[in-house]
């Protein structure tokens, strides 16, 4: 794993990363270590370009062995945590790993935050992800006239489809997406209109802030 620490910083857009995990194969644990502390429960958020996600977790007890408390397939288990098992532990640590279960794709895996919470301490509400949007005009590319109508679908992370927004076209050609996510690996977009040759861009360019992609489409 790369910046194990950032795992634990307490913050969200910060995080620990694993790359290159075999296929059908279980990535290394990401081992957390904490001062001895009772512990009620642990949440994370991390993500993954590959689906189903499979992740385990085990606790470290304060005699130094591990317990299981989760094999499952969230990625992310934020809202409410995942509570010990039995109550509150002496807890002095964690791990967690993710499997890929893709015939022929490697995959990277990381983590934002994993929290631990003491006895009767609730968790703070969940932070969402963050943010972007995409906007931009649709037209002919020899006359510059807008294009009405035009249909499409932006793809995240674009080769297992994780995330996918849908794209129309008002009367002016203009279009516009709202709550992307900007920290994923790839961005596809693909536009369809009537009298055009399909527009395939595997590459588009996604930040933190507003993102403008004008289009221009070839007559057939």
């Amino acid at each position: 794993w790369n910046d194990e620490e950032l795992a634990y910083d307490g913050w969200i857009d910060t995080r620990a990363e694993v790359v290159d995990v075999g296929t059908q194969s279980w990535s290394p644990y990401l081992e957390l270590t904490i001062e001895p502390t009772e512990i009620s429960a642990v949440r994370w958020w991390g993500s993954s370009p590959v689906s189903p996600k499979t992740v385990q977790v085990d606790v470290r007890h304060y005699d130094g062995t591990y317990h299981n408390i989760y094999e499952g397939g969230a990625v992310i288990m934020w809202d409410d945590g995942l509570p010990i098992p039995g109550g509150a532990q002496v807890i002095s640590g964690a791990r967690i790993r993710f499997y890929n279960p893709a015939r022929t794709i490697r995959m990277k895996f990381r983590v934002n935050e994993f929290e631990f919470f003491g006895a009767g301490e609730p968790p703070e509400p969940p932070i969402p992800p963050p943010t972007t949007k995409l906007f931009g005009r649709v037209t002919d590319r020899y006359t510059g006239a807008p294009i009405a109508g035009a249909t499409g679908k932006v793809y995240q992370d674009y080769d297992t489809k994780t995330a996918d927004y849908p794209l129309v076209t008002d009367e002016q050609g203009y279009y516009e997406i709202l709550d992307m996510l900007y920290d994923v690996d790839r961005t596809l977009m693909v536009i369809y209109a009537d009298g055009y040759v399909t527009y395939t861009n595997e590459n588009v360019p996604i930040s933190e802030g507003d993102n403008q992609l004008n289009v221009r489409m070839v007559p057939e």
